[in-house]
Formats: structure tokens, sequence, C-alpha cells
């Protein structure tokens, strides 16, 4: 057993040196003394994760993304603010169950061994150490000749999703693909440092539909699968990562946050 603070530090060793420096990490809630026994890894805390996590008798979660739903600040509001009732539920459950909430997230997203980018090119089968870097987190990596059509199914079936989204020819050939992981498909220029980087399709979490729009004016095809099927894998990485460091002291499980949506309709 280890303390909260221990648990964090133990972390900072591994994620500490990477990330912004302005962003919260650490240690966000709960008692820094809190006694660990088993820490719950995971994409998200919701509710069914925090849920699962009391049922498996974890004292600390270690997550990727915030703690709560930003809406609040949006409307002048505290980010735990009771008006929102998906940070209620949240802020009853750690407080009923004490939990110590630690948060990497852009840590998460640059840390070199196994960040996103890299994580992401391991789950769907791609060697991320033939990639190309047209930004830090943007790997750009050789795959197999194929069709856009085989290529969004091996990205459905390797994240285990029941649809992918698809801009360009179906039968085109793609070659080389970028690999936009999380919420970075919500920036305009991504499709440009797909481009730089010598890709003809990239695979993105979300996606604005600007976005998609200067991909395909760019001759670059997309397929969109998630948020946090792109990220995920990242989060197995750095529970694997922490077991053997961490064994003796605290047991590391791994809690899936799951998909918000189900996707339906004719398949590829």
């Amino acid at each position: 057993m280890m303390k909260a603070r221990e648990l964090e530090a133990a972390l900072d060793e591994v994620l500490g040196a990477y990330g912004r420096p302005e962003e919260k990490r650490g240690l966000i809630f709960g008692d820094a003394e809190r006694e660990v026994a088993r820490a719950g890894f995971c994409w998200s805390a919701t509710e069914g994760v925090l849920e699962e996590a009391a049922s498996r008798g974890c004292e600390a979660i270690v997550a990727h993304e915030i703690l709560y739903v930003p809406g609040g600040q949006q409307l002048g509001l505290p980010p735990d603010h009771p008006e929102l009732p998906a940070n209620r539920k949240r802020r009853e459950l750690m407080e009923k169950h004490g939990f110590a909430f630690i948060q990497y997230h852009s840590p998460l997203d640059d840390w070199p061994i196994w960040g996103v980018g890299r994580a992401l090119a391991d789950a769907l089968g791609l060697d991320p150490d033939a990639a190309s870097w047209p930004r830090h987190d943007v790997p750009v990596v050789p795959i197999e000749p194929q069709s856009l059509c085989d290529f969004a199914r091996h990205v459905r079936d390797k994240l285990n999703m029941t649809g992918v989204g698809v801009a360009g020819d179906l039968d085109r050939t793609v070659t080389r693909a970028a690999l936009i992981c999380g919420g970075f498909g919500k920036q305009w220029r991504v499709s440009e440092l797909a481009r730089i980087g010598g890709a003809d399709v990239m695979v993105t979490g979300e996606l604005l539909d600007y976005c998609a729009r200067a991909a395909i004016e760019a001759n670059i095809a997309v397929v969109q699968a998630s948020h946090y099927t792109t990220e995920r894998p990242a989060v197995v990485k750095l529970a694997e990562h922490m077991t053997p460091r961490l064994e003796g002291k605290c047991e590391v499980l791994l809690l899936d946050t799951g998909e918000s949506v189900s996707y339906h309709g004719r398949e590829l």
C-alpha cells in the first residue's frame, strides 16, 4: 500500500517532464495522505467509471481527461457546479468513496515512450518508429497499400468500433496515414499537417466539418474514429508501464470508459 501523494510522485517520475507546464496535473482532488492499495486507470472518470472503481475497491483514480464537464465555466459557473448533473454526480461519488483523483492530460499526449500518437499507431498494428512527425503529437505512419475502404475497416476493427466515418473515394489506394488523436481534429490546420507529412489519409478522433472539407480538397482521405478510441491505447500503455513500477505497493486496474455513442448504418 502507498499514499496518494506517493502514487502521484511515481507517475510524475514517468510523465512529469512532458506536456504543458501551465496545465493542472497530478493530484487534483482528494486527500494526499489517502492510503491506496488499488488505482483505477481510465480515460475519463465518468459516473460509470467511478461506480466501477468503487465496486472493485479502488482508492485512487488515474485519468487522462479532466474530472468535470467544462460546460459550467461557459455559463460563468464553477467547473463542479451542481447545475450540471454529470458534475454533481461525479463529485458526489468522489466524496462518498473518498477517491484521490490524479490527472495527466497533456503529459500523456506528449509522453515519448507511449504518448497518444505512438500508442494509437501500435494499436492499429503500425510501426511508430517508422513515423515522420510534422508536429510532435502527429505521427505520419506508412501502411500497406490498400483501398480506403479496407483501411477504414481495419481501423474500425482494431479499435473495436461499431463503425467509423469516412471521407473520400472508397476505392482509392492509401499508403501513409496521419494519426490525429483525440480532439486534435477540431483544429483547422490538421489536414495541412497531414499534407506536410506526406499522408494520403488521416485517422482522427473528433473532426470539424471544416477540417474534413479542407482534407478532401487537399486530396487527403479521412477515417474518423472517436476521441475515446484514439486515446484509450495510451491509457492502456500507461497502466502496463506503471504495473511493474508499483508492484508490491499498489495494484493497477484498467477501467474502460467506453464509447459515448454507438454507430449505425450500412456496413463498409
